[in-house]
């Protein structure tokens, strides 16, 4: 199977990939993207850096050949209920998650939720609302009027502004998945669960395991 491609990657982009020395599924998002390698963050309370201790998790890197050739693919995360595509309550689950997990996009997350939840409550279905057919530019001209004389015009434009790129991270990563991509219940290392936009059959057979180097502090305090 072919991997998640170099022209594709970008910070920010929920990732599936492969332990190099074990072979353990991880599930991750790119934090950076070097000359030489990709740099993803991998949520985890059993470990946790310094500062913020906050954050649980630890670094892996992987060549880009490797995470081309499979060791990599697109996972968003998505909500875990009925439905054919991306709906307002996805977009919340991921803003949720994504604050939860500490992913890279872990200090924008609060504000995107909120923006999220606000914009949504005021459309027509609510959080239902199928977002591949939202106008985003309708959808923010309601919020305005419906809190204008309520809310300042900074706070409407802040909020605005936290929508529209709340919409185009996770849009972007749900169009990312490949066509065979199938909603799949994983189970982190750490024992939690997920349910993911993952691909068919993502085993040790089809996927090449990555040559990388992980950082890792072991964490001693609990989760939490």
């Amino acid at each position: 199977m072919t991997g998640l491609r170099r022209d594709r990657m970008r910070v920010g982009l929920e990732v599936g990939l492969r332990e190099g020395s074990n072979g353990e599924r991880l599930h991750g998002a790119i934090s950076a993207l070097d000359c030489g390698r990709v740099q993803v963050w991998v949520p985890d309370l059993r470990y946790a850096v310094a500062p913020p201790r906050a954050l649980r998790g630890y670094q892996t890197a992987l060549t880009y050949p490797a995470a081309e050739a499979g060791a990599m693919w697109p996972e968003p995360v998505v909500a875990d209920h009925p439905g054919p595509g991306p709906t307002g309550h996805d977009l919340l689950a991921h803003w949720a998650w994504a604050h939860r997990a500490g992913t890279s996009d872990q200090p924008h997350a609060p504000r995107y939720h909120a923006a999220a939840r606000q914009v949504l409550e005021v459309q027509p279905g609510g959080a239902g609302i199928d977002l591949s057919a939202l106008d985003v530019a309708d959808a923010l001209r309601r919020f305005t009027a419906a809190h204008t004389g309520t809310r300042s015009a900074n706070t409407l434009a802040a909020l605005s502004s936290h929508f529209r790129r709340a919409m185009e991270i996770y849009l972007n990563q749900h169009a990312t998945a490949t066509p065979c991509s199938t909603k799949t219940l994983i189970t982190l290392g750490d024992g939690r669960t997920l349910t993911v936009l993952a691909p068919h059959q993502p085993t040790n057979t089809c996927w090449p395991l990555a040559t990388h180097h992980t950082s890792r502090s072991a964490w001693s305090g609990g989760g939490g």
